[in-house]
This record gives C-alpha cells, sequence and structure tokens, in this order.
C-alpha cells in the first residue's frame, strides 16, 4: 500500500522535527524501559519493552522513542485492508485502511507513544486471523489469533473485550456459533493465556496492584467484589472521549470539562407501587451509581491543570 506507507514515512520525518517534548504519561513508558519487568503499577508491561527496543535501535531522542507509534499505524492500516479484503472485497479493503490511516485517533496516536496504539494493532491482527478462521477452521491461524490477544493483553487489558465480541458475533453469525465449539478457538484462548501469564503472575505477587489501578482510576477507590462495579465502569468509559485524544493536552480536558457544567445524566426514577417496586428501585440505585460516577469524571476534568 503505497499511501500508508509514503504516511508512514511523512510521519517519521515529522517526529525527527518535532520540538515537542514528551508528556507525563510518555516520561513514565520511558522511565518503565530503562528496568524492564513483566509489569508494571498501572499498565501491561509492552510500551516499555517496545521503547527499549527502539532506543536500541536508534537512541534515546523523542523521536526515537515515539517510533514505534506511525510504525504501529502502518500495521493497523495494513491489517484493515487484509480483513476487508477477506471479508468482502479488494475495494473494501482499501478502503478500510483509508479510514484507519486518516482517522482522528490514527492522525493523533501517530505522534504519541501510548498504549492504545498496540492495543488497537493487535486488536487488528486478531481481527483478521478471526476472519480468516471463520471461512476455513486452521491452526495456524488460531495460533495467530492466540499470539494476538496474548500481546494486546500485555499492551492494555481493555483486549479483553474481545472475548465477549467472540460471543456476541456468535449471537449473529452462523459461522462464529459453529466456531465457538471447535478446537481451534479454544487452541487460541490457551495461547493467548500463555503469552500474558508472566503478567499475572507479577500482578498476584504485587497484590494485583495493576487491576487494583485500573478500578481506582475510574472510581477513585480500591477493587471490591460487587454486582455494579463492571456497570459502573462501563458507563464511566462511555462518558469519557475517544482515550487518545485524552492524552493530546489541557484542550480535550476543556471539553470534557465544558459538557460536565453542560449537562447531568437523568434523574434517579422513583419507585412505583406494588409489583414493580423493587425493580423501579434497582434502576433507581443504578442511576446514582452512574452520576456519582459522572461527577467525579467532572471535578477531575475541572481540577486538571
Amino acid at each position: 500500500m503505497l499511501i500508508v506507507a509514503t504516511l508512514t514515512i511523512v510521519r517519521l520525518v515529522a517526529l525527527r522535527f518535532s520540538a515537542v517534548d514528551l508528556f507525563f504519561d510518555e516520561s513514565q513508558y520511558w522511565a518503565w524501559s530503562r528496568e524492564l519487568a513483566p509489569g508494571y503499577f498501572s499498565k501491561p508491561p509492552l510500551l516499555a519493552w517496545l521503547i527499549a527496543a527502539a532506543e536500541h535501535v536508534c537512541g534515546p531522542s523523542e523521536a526515537c522513542i515515539r517510533a514505534p507509534a506511525p510504525l504501529m499505524n502502518l500495521g493497523i492500516s495494513l491489517f484493515a485492508y487484509a480483513t476487508g479484503r477477506a471479508l468482502y472485497d479488494e475495494r473494501t479493503g482499501f478502503w478500510a485502511a483509508m479510514l484507519a490511516a486518516f482517522g482522528t485517533g490514527s492522525v493523533f496516536s501517530a505522534r504519541i507513544v501510548s498504549t492504545d496504539v498496540p492495543l488497537v494493532l493487535f486488536f487488528a491482527l486478531a481481527l483478521y486471523a478471526y476472519a480468516r478462521l471463520l471461512q476455513k477452521p486452521d491452526w495456524r491461524w488460531a495460533l495467530v489469533l492466540g499470539l494476538a490477544i496474548g500481546a494486546g493483553l500485555l499492551a492494555k487489558y481493555a483486549m479483553v473485550y474481545v472475548l465477549p465480541g467472540l460471543v456476541l458475533a456468535a449471537a449473529f453469525d452462523k459461522r462464529a456459533r459453529a466456531l465457538l465449539t471447535r478446537p481451534e478457538l479454544g487452541l487460541a484462548l490457551g495461547l493467548a493465556l500463555i503469552v500474558v501469564s508472566p503478567n499475572i503472575v507479577w500482578n498476584a505477587a504485587n497484590g494485583f496492584v495493576a487491576f487494583r489501578y485500573a478500578g481506582g482510576n475510574i472510581t477513585g477507590e480500591s477493587i471490591e467484589p460487587s454486582l455494579m462495579r463492571p456497570l459502573e465502569f462501563l458507563a464511566a468509559r462511555s462518558l469519557l472521549p475517544p482515550p487518545l485524544w485524552g492524552r493530546v493536552g489541557v484542550g480535550a480536558r476543556e471539553v470534557l470539562a465544558s459538557v460536565c457544567r453542560l449537562s447531568r445524566p437523568p434523574p434517579p426514577t422513583p419507585p412505583h407501587k406494588g409489583e414493580g417496586r423493587r425493580s423501579s428501585g434497582a434502576l433507581a440505585h443504578c442511576w446514582r451509581r452512574i452520576a456519582s460516577c459522572w461527577d467525579l469524571l467532572c471535578r477531575r476534568s475541572s481540577s486538571s491543570p
């Protein structure tokens, strides 16, 4: 793909002449890369490993530290092309690649080194391998799927959303339902577990600190067993701007603060008398928890420098 290859070269050259220092998160990931480990306080280790590899190739400059980002965006576009071509035709694959290359998230993520970029890269690879498995079950594509899921989990824990995605696809597609019961999918999930196991062991040895941080980042408190916590997490994530935008600078935080001032979640639903009282009370409780989470996000965005 000449277009995306040229775009990648332009992005790499632009990084070379950029005068923008590393952002806080980028500096944190760079600091992690100085001491390689199977896990870190708030994130899995893959991005730190990539930064260390980049420094080994071209040095410690900001351009070199950020160089994996446009290269991974190139991979995302190529996998988008391959998936569109496999599922539909070459024209669909072309436009899928163009959308992946020139989308808003790609424009920003190609300029910064963030955990979201390897996450999307391995998600795109997993989607392509899954599409090939739908066409014809093959243990080789099962291995690719497993490696992609495992590597994605080492990039960011949000890769776990692939699992409910497999179930959701099975609800609408006959081939996807058949794949759920085939040994190839079991092989892929088993391999993914093996790939991510060093990080799981590290978390277990450190009190699952990364998981606790992820929960505290949303709720402001540590994770405890609860039926409501997953719902609160999903509600909070749905109210945030795309994750890459939030790392661009003050502008995104100002937008979120403005939205917070202008909007609020719907008020709690009052319980009805009689038979529906219990279910309405549960709904009202759910709204109160969502409202509390929303207010927390607003306070954080308003207080950010």
